[in-house]
């Protein structure tokens, strides 16, 4: 969803109505409001500005920590009636089925991964290709999968096999600020013209004891990358980062897709 556009209808708490456009581009995600009527400005506290909205697809939207670019507002008069814009940018940006407010202690999982994550978890047995060159048992096994599959395959001199080892669990540990697992997330082809494919992603969840707000889910995560910055030698990109909301059976679908910055401005 980076890069992208999308219109809907916002509230800048706590009773700011205006439209708007939100363009999610990393660290230059904005958002642009405007509104008919002049209105007061907003107060602006040490955090920032809240923002929720509900997109044109029916998601919510919820933004925390916006600063205006050019103060709160400007307005435009015409003959009828007095009109006012303003682009604010937030430190963090939640897309999904709820909305996500700072101080709401409703949080129970947060999930992330980042840029070299595969290359720090790298199990050299998890996948690989059966030698053409080494036996005939690559070719046998690959009639047996036909006869599984109740299809001919016609097999040549040097016939290769993918695999996964289907080991989705890589790791889980409890620790002082809650559950830290690793898992290995499977994409996979079924064959085209192209080829076939077997892409890993790996995702590094983080279950807290208890119901934690999204400061705190944010800040643990950040002591996280921070550590496996220190293993890997350099700093990383969040790619991906998700909050789970509510009990345990409800959490997929609470699930929020965020795009945030971290506090010091990098982007995730």
């Amino acid at each position: 969803m980076e890069n992208a556009t999308y219109s809907g209808k916002f509230r800048i708490l706590p009773g700011i109505d205006a439209a708007g456009s939100l363009t999610i581009a990393g660290s230059n995600s904005s958002l642009h409001v405007w509104g008919e009527d002049f209105v007061p400005e907003a107060s602006i506290n040490d955090g920032g500005l809240t923002v929720i909205g509900d997109l044109h697809d029916l998601r919510k939207v919820s933004l925390i920590g916006c600063w205006p670019s050019d103060g709160m507002q400007h307005s435009t008069r015409n003959e009828s009636k007095e009109t006012w814009h303003c682009t604010l940018h937030p430190m963090l940006i939640v897309i999904g089925h709820e909305y996500l407010l700072l101080n709401d202690k409703e949080i129970v999982e947060t999930n992330f991964t980042f840029d070299d994550a595969a290359t720090l978890f790298y199990d050299r047995n998890a996948f690989g290709i059966v030698n053409p060159y080494k036996d005939e048992s690559g070719a046998l096994l690959i009639e047996k999968i036909g006869k599984l599959e109740d299809k001919r395959i016609e097999l040549g001199p040097r016939p290769i096999i993918a695999y996964f080892n289907g080991r989705f669990d890589i790791i889980s540990i409890n620790t002082a600020i809650g559950n830290i697992s690793v898992s290995r997330g499977i994409n996979y082809g079924f064959g085209n013209p192209d080829g076939i494919r077997i892409n890993n992603e790996i995702t590094i969840k983080l279950k807290f004891p208890e119901s934690v707000d999204s400061d705190y889910a944010v800040r643990s995560v950040i002591k996280l990358l921070r550590l496996f910055e220190v293993i890997i030698g350099r700093p990383q990109n969040i790619t991906k980062l998700s909050f789970f909301k509510g009990e345990e059976e409800q959490r997929a679908e609470a699930l929020l897709k965020n795009f945030p910055r971290l506090p010091n401005g990098r982007a995730f």
